[in-house]
């Protein structure tokens, strides 16, 4: 655990802050981070005075706990080969190929046993943090689709997993998708029994694939489903009824927006065109986690030892020019470092500072913030980080 000193941000002269969701989204689905690496993190936020978890725990790329009575998320989803993610166009290949190598031998698969999640959790609320599981639905369901392949799109169970691709991501309605959901998200209220919210996904969900299938839409016109996102909603709402049996609220991302909200949903907007003007205009409570500003996995500059991220860049200077939106519905707002291309704790914070600390110094501030007090207090902080070992990703104070 780190020494925590005294921090300088954000500015401790102004005693309440301006929004009380300042979250963190932390992607152990690409990249299973330790117990320790997580806790590590919470001493980090709990120092920025930030106070959610946002923990992304499914995708594609992995499943990180087990649902007794579906064995195989464990033995099969949470142990799937690290993929390359080569196929992205907005990262330097060069250094996307050189993370593949390392990753040959620093990755681990696996997920967090019942006994580390209440570890992490309670970790986290003695840091005055709140934890906000994330299971991502009905899209990005591949890990779960190779170990259950009849949750999937029928025209691939009969054909070898080695062709799928990453194309099999979308559950496919039938009463073993319904238990499964009902039973995953009973699930996640018992492992989670404090989580006010938990969050649904509903991000970039192809839904020209289920459209495409004439069977299947011939079945969405007896339920009265008007396509691919009445059908997404239809999915959402099975899990939403858990939920509310278990007295808890749904989050979703803001393409949820699109298939039909119920009243108690909190929005996450998160696109780069427009994401959180749909959650603005949704009249939901919502968050911004706006990608062209918060999504601290794009490098922080073009500097040739920038570690591997995603383009174009975000600095300090781009983060002081953050739009707030001002209005009585926003609660906050949220940082997220993705993994596709960050393979341990280290690079993990790497990646998120100094940003991080301006992001803090927003979420706690707003706009009451000028630069060169600020500057001040973060140069104290730099040195704070990298006295506790925090390799700290390419910056200057440049007025913005």
């Amino acid at each position: 655990m780190l020494n925590m000193s005294t921090s300088l941000i954000p500015n401790p002269k102004i005693e309440q802050p301006k929004f009380q969701w300042r979250g963190f989204l932390l992607d152990s689905a690409r990249t299973c981070f330790q117990v320790d690496e997580v806790k590590t993190l919470l001493d980090l936020l709990n120092r920025y005075r930030f106070n959610v978890l946002h923990w992304h725990l499914t995708d594609d790329a992995g499943w990180r706990f087990s649902v007794p009575q579906y064995p195989k998320l464990e033995t099969v989803s949470s142990q799937l080969p690290r993929m390359d993610f080569l196929h992205y166009s907005n990262v330097e290949q060069e250094k996307a190929k050189d993370c593949v190598r390392r990753a040959e031998t620093q990755w681990h698969g696996g997920g967090y046993s019942d006994s580390e999640i209440k570890e992490i959790v309670s970790y986290a609320v003695s840091k005055g943090i709140k934890v906000m599981p994330e299971v991502d639905l009905p899209g990005h369901m591949a890990a779960a689709i190779r170990a259950y392949p009849e949750l999937g799109n029928p025209i691939y169970r009969d054909r070898p997993q080695s062709e799928w691709g990453i194309e099999n991501d979308l559950l496919w309605p039938s009463d073993f998708a319904t238990n499964f959901i009902e039973t995953l998200f009973g699930r996640v209220c018992e492992l989670f029994p404090d989580a006010e919210y938990i969050h649904l996904g509903g991000d970039e969900c192809k839904w020209e694939k289920w459209e495409a299938d004439a069977d299947l839409m011939a079945w969405c016109r007896k339920q009265n489903l008007s396509g691919g996102s009445a059908l997404q909603g239809w999915f959402m709402n099975i899990a939403r009824r858990v939920l509310h049996q278990h007295g808890r609220r749904a989050a979703v991302w803001n393409e949820a927006c699109q298939t039909g909200l119920d009243p108690s949903d909190l929005v996450v907007g998160w696109e780069e065109e427009g994401g959180v003007q749909m959650a603005q205009q949704s009249g939901h409570p919502y968050i911004s986690a706006d990608a062209n500003y918060l999504y601290l996995n794009r490098v922080a500059s073009n500097e040739p030892d920038e570690p591997v991220g995603m383009t174009n860049p975000i600095t300090l200077q781009d983060l002081w020019h953050l739009p707030i939106p001002e209005d009585d519905r926003i609660l906050g707002l949220q940082a997220s470092v993705w993994a596709e291309y960050v393979l341990d704790g280290q690079e993990l914070l790497r990646q998120a500072f100094p940003r991080l600390l301006l992001v803090s110094e927003k979420a706690w501030c707003g706009d009451n913030i000028e630069w060169d007090d600020l500057v001040a207090r973060m140069k104290s902080e730099c040195e704070y980080l990298e006295g506790q070992g925090v390799t700290l990703s390419h910056y200057t104070f440049d007025t913005p």
